[in-house]
């Protein structure tokens, strides 16, 4: 992206959200592999020569030579630094013990000659390289690069060339290169920065859900509007990398500044570092339910990264997969806002280099329950259960392919792909109703689908055509509001499913009691369920409820009672009345109530059924 004239702050972070490289690479075509696991890793050592350049007209640094030589080259195990951040990121196929530093030196440039504008930052890394000629062998690092930093606040820094690109003007080359300021040399600074020369572009998501707060925090770090920072955000939204919006989740208590978060396992997986079996490729050809090891944490038995190559005719051209993965809250993902988290990634053709985070939840992550469908792809993941593993269920049903709706995706791939899901409730029947067969039981669900891009959040009903019915696994109908008739008695299970904008889907079940009909009249409570609690509080310490029974076909009235001082409710077999506290008492009361529905035949005959409801009220100690 352009760089701008940059300010100092606190923290570096805006220094990456600012100044990253723009072209990381040429155009690569499928680098993320067409149709097999990753390769064998290989152990590689990558040294770097790390440059202190001082200004002319400036004769603080912001941290001497020792504070340096502890960020890069102390090998101490568990130390926040860069260089057990990149041999736990790469599973240890990266090693850069060898890395130098070279003490702070003076130079002939004052800090107005380096803070022009427009920056160049191959021009800062030069004049700082160029002071070094004549102490430094370049091309004993050249399998790693060349870090250059500046005690000049504000300078500007990010990375500079990508692999393969000779940046100085030294025999010996390639070089890769980092520059950096005097503002916030941390080590989430600098491996971010350090990847990109590795060949790692950004992580791209939605506009991050996090707390207004930390927004407000960041926008603050930035001396941005909330604008420029919805717009900045939106090309690094993925916080789960530090590819990403990764400054709300930085370790913040290292000696050494920010460190981490972790990469995400399609990031390692592009540099080589994920064993191969450790890698799953699943070509759709038959369910499959994988225990998915943290990828932070390779010591625990289970796949690190799933991937799912998509169709060419779909997403326009080879190769693009969705990849899974499975990360913890531990090591250099210590302030990630979750315990464990499912995500999501996409991988375009021709841009393995870039991940885009298929957000679902709040923060973008997938919990057990749901589920993530892309008919189009013939793809559906189901999160099964959290622990220290994660267990997912990879099939083509419903998506598609067993004669259930289809849900086709518009254009979702040509957008950042982000992903909300319907927030589904069924109103009707509760769970543990009972029904008679023969008789019809009204089916009712609230379906709202909230678009989690825009802030606040605003929901829009779900489509009727996007809402459909179950039982015991057979379809019943569509829509949010029919009803059915049950021919055989049993227990029935309930299931809705609705699909939201992006073809994600919630599914939402209750469990229905069919019984027989019977030559006597009966009938039964259907609402509200035995057993239900209502908390009622001021200033009425009331509560209105909805009551609904069913009868066999004799029945010609019905009549709902209270056994409380409220006594008639009403008549109807739905009907709803309010029920007060009986308890003078407003503290800490837990008061029963047995409701009675009495009908009637044409002949005088009666039959009753009967639930018990309870009352509550807040505990003040």
């Amino acid at each position: 992206m352009a760089t701008s004239q940059a300010k100092p702050h606190p923290f570096r972070w805006w220094m990456i959200l600012l100044g990253c490289l723009v072209a990381i690479l040429p155009t690569l075509a499928c680098a993320l592999g067409s149709g097999s696991a990753s390769t064998t890793r290989k152990v590689t050592h990558h040294k770097y020569i790390v440059l202190l350049c001082k200004s002319a007209d400036i004769s603080t640094v912001p941290h001497d030579l020792a504070f340096y030589q502890k960020l890069f080259t102390d090998t101490t195990p568990g130390l926040q630094n860069v260089y057990n951040y990149f041999l736990d990121e790469s599973y240890g196929a990266i090693d850069s013990a060898g890395t130098k530093v070279m003490d702070w030196i003076p130079t002939t440039y004052r800090s107005a000659d380096l803070l022009s504008v427009p920056q160049n930052r191959n021009d800062l890394a030069q004049k700082c390289a160029d002071a070094f000629k004549s102490s430094v062998h370049f091309p004993d690092y050249a399998s790693g690069g060349i870090v250059t930093i500046w005690n000049v606040p504000g300078a500007d820094g990010g990375a500079i060339a990508p692999p393969g690109t000779k940046t100085i003007n030294e025999e010996g080359g390639p070089y890769v290169m980092v520059n950096a300021g005097a503002d916030g040399n941390t080590v989430s600074f600098f491996t971010h920065e350090m990847l990109h020369t590795m060949g790692l572009d950004h992580a791209v998501g939605p506009y991050p859900d996090y707390p207004e707060e930390h927004l407000l925090s960041q926008e603050a770090d930035l001396g941005s509007t909330h604008t420029f920072g919805k717009a900045l955000f939106e090309g690094y939204g993925d916080c789960w990398t530090i590819m990403g919006c990764g400054y709300w989740t930085t370790n913040r208590s290292g000696p050494l500044g920010e460190g981490g978060p972790e990469l995400g396992a399609a990031q390692r997986d592009y540099l080589g570092w994920v064993p191969g079996d450790r890698v799953l490729l699943w070509d759709g050809a038959k369910t499959a339910k994988v225990t998915l090891a943290p990828a932070n944490r390779p010591d625990i038995a289970g796949t690190l990264l799933v991937k799912i190559p998509l169709s060419p005719s779909v997403v326009g051209a080879c190769c693009a997969f969705y990849t899974v993965e499975y990360i913890e809250k531990s090591g250099w993902n210590a302030n990630i806002p979750m315990d464990h988290a499912v995500l999501i990634h996409e991988t375009r053709p021709g841009d393995p280099a870039h991940t885009y985070l298929v957000s679902r939840s709040v923060y973008g992550a997938w919990l057990p329950g749901q589920v993530f469908l892309d008919s189009a792809n013939h793809v559906r993941i189901s999160i099964d259960g959290y622990g220290d593993a994660a267990m997912i269920t990879l099939s083509t049903s419903g998506a598609g392919d067993d004669g259930s709706a289809k849900c086709d995706p518009p254009g979702r791939l040509e957008g950042s792909g982000v992903m909300s899901a319907p927030e589904v409730k069924i109103d009707a029947p509760l769970d543990n109703a009972h029904a008679v067969t023969g008789y019809p039981v009204t089916l009712q669900v609230s379906a709202d689908d909230p678009t989690i891009s825009s802030h606040p959040p605003v929901a829009d009903k779900v489509p009727e055509d996007r809402i459909s019915w179950a039982a015991n696994g057979a379809p019943i109908g569509t829509g949010s509001s029919l009803t059915h008739t049950f021919t055989s008695p049993g227990d029935y299970t309930i299931q809705v499913v609705a699909y939201d904008s992006y073809c994600v889907m919630t599914t939402k079940a209750v469990t229905l009691h069919v019984g027989p009909p019977t030559t006597a009249p009966t009938v039964v409570i259907l609402q509200p369920v035995n057993g239900q609690e209502y908390l009622v509080g001021p200033p009425s310490f009331s509560q209105t409820i909805a009551f609904a029974g069913s009868g066999s076909s004799a029945i010609v009235s019905y009549d709902w009672l209270d056994s409380g001082p409220a006594g008639y409710l009403g008549s109807g077999d739905h009907t709803s009345a309010n029920i007060p506290l009986t308890s003078t008492s407003h503290n800490c009361v837990v008061e029963p109530h047995t409701i009675t529905l009495r009908g009637k035949t044409s002949t005088g005959a009666v039959a009753t059924a009967t639930v018990t409801i309870t009352l509550k009220t807040d505990c003040i100690r």
